[in-house]
């Protein structure tokens, strides 16, 4: 969430706001919000009406556990009309696409803070990553621009 508060005006620049929803009531989501430094808005949604809708209620915890009613953590980006142009949600909420990630793979939004470049006689090379840095579980974007100098080939098997 604190990455999200990060990149909130790349997203903007791209049309897209940012929300959080969450079984949480309000008054949670308001301590945690000024904990953590948060300023896009935190939904609450303790019926699950929403989570419901959007098809993230987790079945998997049992209705009588505590944490019943959290969703599936994920990302959804929802344009200016109401419509999911796309999601990004993985099977164990422990493994979470970074925003930067999303900016990169969404709009092609690269960040130079992780990025190099090389030349050899053959090629040149520029390559940078989604994030500067990770956490365990972070899916991130790693891209690699290969340029040939003139006269160099590249052959695969098969093709």
């Amino acid at each position: 969430m604190v990455e999200l508060e990060k990149r909130q005006a790349e997203f903007a620049k791209q049309g897209i706001g940012v929300a959080a929803i969450t079984y949480d009531k309000r008054e949670a989501l308001s301590h945690f919000a000024a904990r953590k430094g948060l300023t896009y808005p935190l939904l609450s949604d303790p019926d699950f009406k929403i989570i419901r809708a959007f098809g993230i209620l987790n079945l998997t915890i049992p209705k009588d556990s505590p944490a019943f009613g959290i969703p599936h953590p994920g990302t959804f980006l929802v344009d200016e009309r109401g419509f999911v142009r796309a999601k990004y949600f993985e099977a164990d909420y422990r493994d979470r696409f970074t925003a930067a990630n999303i900016l990169l793979r969404e709009f092609g939004a690269a960040t130079t803070e992780a990025a190099g470049e090389g030349e050899t006689r053959h090629l040149k090379l520029r390559y940078w990553a989604s994030d500067a840095a990770v956490r365990t579980g972070s899916r991130l974007t790693l891209t690699v621009d290969v340029e040939l100098k003139p006269g160099m080939h590249v052959y695969a098997p098969g093709e």
